[in-house]
């Protein structure tokens, strides 16, 4: 790699190496620091993500003989002597990204740039140009954002904003502002977030606030988020003015994810040497207590622990840390924190038993040879920050945001496994990491060593009698592991391929394209920033998969063509805008965000054709002319029904909720079919399965998954037509995992969905038909339809909404 830079890439602006976990990527960079400042004379500036892996790099730096000090925090605290040697090039700068991105860095202008850690970049960049607001932390400044928004959003949402106690699906929902509204509101924002007395929001607001108007505002019950999507570091001069920027990461991804964390393109990146992908740093035995039928995942997990004697435990936020270290640590055992270990790792190195717990910190940790053993994987990476969680849960786009999360679990499994003795079991914990590394597409595009990994992990966590000796024999490293499992672990390697997740080459090739659009936005050229959104759709336009990312870029373009119609005043732009508008909601086909998120006019509002056969069936439901008496009989039958665990009556449930939603809905006559069928005419199909009385420690049985296989061949073969495409068939239930054996035969149309889904989803559908009956039992034709699917939109009852509230969790993955 230091060959093939020096040959051909000095004068490179923007190169990237591609340096996997435990390749010793640190001193490679550091040589490439070091060459630049001697040979070239170059200030050198050499940033991490943290303060801890700072002080890692810097020490490894002394210990190879590179001149390097360390500017760290802030710069009141820096040594004059220290920075005045990094200023006259005598020495490289150790710093973090928080000294390049900010406000008025004091930092002199780096020459060359290096940036440790790129794949971890985008929220060490972007939160520079963020402004995060919680609900916990700043009640008032939460509070009084939302009286700035509230205007713009339906009573229902306020009043679910403001629910002191909502569900957990509302919790759990984040959402995007129209950006028209945020034309509208900029003013009445700006003067609260000038007002707030949070130092870091002033610093941060000072980043932002001239491009207010341009920036995205996500919004939840737990907190707001406004960012521009894609850093605007093209503004920064700290950034953009240094001869070379040097990207550093353990794996740079193939769908353009640098280039958008960095806000820059291009970036050229350095061929992986070839054979790279198929050798192994150190062994991870990877272990699915999730797995492990009628036993608590966190209890298996904590007596490997125990055995072991030392852990790192790594959660995606705070709050799942601290359950973490509740029912993993063993009783008189140390933990470790964050501030603990910021200036060296060796407290916890030395200690003899200990626990490191960690939030969202993935990488940057170095715990080589004996150090430690174990590490601990509680939950989906998937990150703190709105914009995450609105792309995975509301617009549905994982797949734009998976290259990130497989980057993050590979970078957690190895941090105790930095050179090709060390060995570490890795216990992965959650059903949605464990779901999410059983998905074949998530595996296939892992290097083949860690394909063989997981797969020999997945295939040992067969029973507790079973792993705990295979983790005793691992940890110990004796002769059954070496004699049995290594040679099992290299056969799967050999009948491993690397492969990319479809939509792969779309995404890289729209990446340049979305960083040029945010940044002719933030300079205020609307109609060129929507002109090339336009371009970044129709690079996205051939891979299906990407349909609902596709929207939000037409939805962008829509938006800004409009802004700039509103500045110009001219009516054909304002047509073109509209337009595009309705482009996006077609593409949006299937899914609800936009719909939600900013809904065509009343008169142009187009339904898919599955919404539209339940908005007519809603209106003819008997429902909507019923007694007082008779619809609270109604309401007793679903609540109880769905609240308990008697069968007939659960069933029952099923088939009038089925109703309310607009379906045929009935139990099938016959042995072995389904609990409730609900027909949508011949556009969709679905069917339920009620396992609503099982332990929810336990795994969907094999009999679950074949049974639940047949239903839609069962209904088709009774109305004697072919099934729909896209109907699905639903197993109710509490379990959390599938049986890795069903995993395999679970066929594409089989999902699983809580019984508190069907729970939510039975509350909307009597909060949503109180609404109706009060607002549209004496209105007919237009006017009643135009209730009955507003109050369908407001509380996501529309099957497409349906669709994507309880299946959204495939039995094959």
């Amino acid at each position: 790699m230091l060959r093939e830079y020096h040959d051909n890439h000095l004068s490179t602006a923007d190169v990237a190496f591609e340096l996997p976990t435990g390749a010793g990527k640190t001193l490679p960079a550091l040589l490439v620091a070091e060459w630049r400042r001697r040979s070239l004379g170059n200030r050198v500036a050499y940033a991490c993500p943290t303060v801890q892996l700072a002080h890692q790099v810097h020490a490894e730096a002394l210990r190879q003989g590179i001149d390097a000090v360390a500017l760290l925090g802030s710069h009141h605290d820096w040594e004059t002597a220290d920075s005045s040697k990094y200023d006259s090039a005598q020495a490289v700068a150790i710093t973090t990204y928080n000294s390049i991105f900010n406000l008025s860095p004091k930092l002199a202008p780096p020459q060359t740039l290096l940036f440790d850690d790129a794949h971890n970049g985008e929220q060490f960049v972007a939160q520079a140009w963020s402004i995060a607001i919680s609900r916990y932390h700043q009640p008032d400044l939460y509070q009084r954002v939302l009286e700035v928004i509230g205007p713009e959003l339906s009573g229902l949402r306020v009043q679910r904003l403001q629910a002191t106690d909502p569900d957990p699906r509302i919790r759990g929902d984040v959402n995007l502002l129209p950006l028209g509204a945020m034309r509208r509101r900029v003013q009445h924002l700006d003067l609260v977030l000038r007002a707030a007395a949070d130092i870091d929001i002033k610093f941060r607001y000072a980043m932002i606030g001239s491009a207010l108007e341009h920036c995205l505002l996500y919004f939840g019950w737990e907190g707001f988020l406004i960012r521009p999507y894609i850093a605007p570091t093209a503004e920064h001069s700290h950034f953009t003015e240094a001869i070379q920027r040097v990207y550093i990461s353990a794996t740079l991804g193939d769908g353009g994810e640098l280039e958008r964390a960095f806000g820059w393109a291009p970036i050229q990146r350095l061929p992986v040497p070839a054979g790279w992908d198929q050798r192994a740093s150190g062994r991870r035995f990877f272990v699915f207590p999730e797995l492990i039928r009628n036993f608590e995942p966190r209890t298996i997990a904590r007596a490997i622990i125990d055995e072991a004697g030392k852990a790192l435990v790594i959660a995606p936020s705070d709050r799942r840390l601290d359950r973490s270290i509740v029912d993993l640590v063993p009783e008189g055992v140390e933990v470790f924190r964050k501030g603990q270990i910021e200036r060296s790792l060796d407290g916890f190195r030395r200690a003899e038993h200990g626990v490191l717990a960690l939030a969202n910190r993935y990488d940057g940790i170095d715990l080589a040879d004996e150090s430690c053993r174990v590490t601990v994987l509680d939950g989906l990476p998937t990150g703190e920050h709105l914009q995450e969680r609105f792309l995975i849960r509301s617009l549905r786009v994982g797949r734009v945001l998976e290259e990130r999360l497989r980057t993050r679990v590979v970078q957690g499994a190895g941090r105790c496994t930095r050179g090709l003795k060390d060995h570490s079991a890795v216990i992965v914990l959650g059903d949605d990491l464990t779901r999410f590394l059983q998905r074949t597409e998530v595996r296939s595009a892992l290097r083949p060593e860690t394909q063989a990994e997981i797969a020999f992990g997945i295939y040992n966590s067969d029973n507790l009698d079973h792993l705990r000796a295979s983790v005793s024999s691992f940890l110990d490293q004796d002769d059954d592991w070496q004699d049995d499992a290594e040679p099992a672990i290299a056969e799967l390697r050999r009948e491993s391929t690397r492969s990319m997740p479809p939509g792969t080459e779309a995404l890289a090739a729209a990446a340049p394209a979305e960083v040029k659009a945010w940044g002719q936005l933030w300079r205020g050229e609307h109609l060129a920033a929507s002109e090339t959104a336009v371009e970044v759709a129709r690079r996205l336009a051939d891979e299906s998969v990407l349909s609902p990312y596709r929207a939000l870029w037409l939805y962008f373009a829509a938006s800004w063509q409009d802004a700039a119609a509103e500045a110009t005043g001219d009516q054909a732009l304002a047509a073109g805008a509209r337009e595009l508008h309705r482009r996006a909601h077609a593409t949006a086909r299937g899914t609800t965000w936009l719909r939600e998120v900013e809904p065509l006019p009343a008169g142009e509002l187009v339904l898919d054709p599955v919404d539209e056969l339940a908005v007519a069936a809603v209106a003819r439901h008997p429902a909507r002319k019923m007694s007082g008496s008779k619809w609270a009989g109604l309401v007793q039958e679903l609540t109880e029904g769905l609240n308990g665990t008697e069968a007939p009556r659960y069933e029952r449930a099923l088939s009038v909720l089925g109703g309310l939603v607009g379906a045929e809905a009935e139990k099938p006559i016959g042995k072995g079919r389904a609990d409730s069928i609900w027909i949508f005419g011949d556009l969709w199909w679905l069917t339920l399965e009620a396992k609503s009385d099982v332990e929810p420690t336990r795994l969907v049985s094999m009999q679950d998954i074949r049974q639940a296989n047949t239903q839609l061949r069962s209904l088709a073969s009774d109305r004697q037509t072919e099934t729909p495409e896209g109907s699905l068939s639903v197993v109710v239930t509490p379990c959390r995992l599938v049986d890795p054996d069903a995993v395999v035969i679970a066929e594409g149309h089989v999902h699983l969905c809580s019984p508190a889904a069907i729970w939510g989803l039975a509350g909307d559908a009597v909060e949503a038909w109180g609404e109706i009956r009060a607002a549209a039992t004496n209105l007919e034709g237009e006017e009643g339809r135009a209730v009955i699917v507003k109050r369908l939109i407001d509380h996501r009852l529309l099957p497409s909404a349906v669709r994507e509230r309880i299946a959204d969790r495939p039995a094959a993955g």
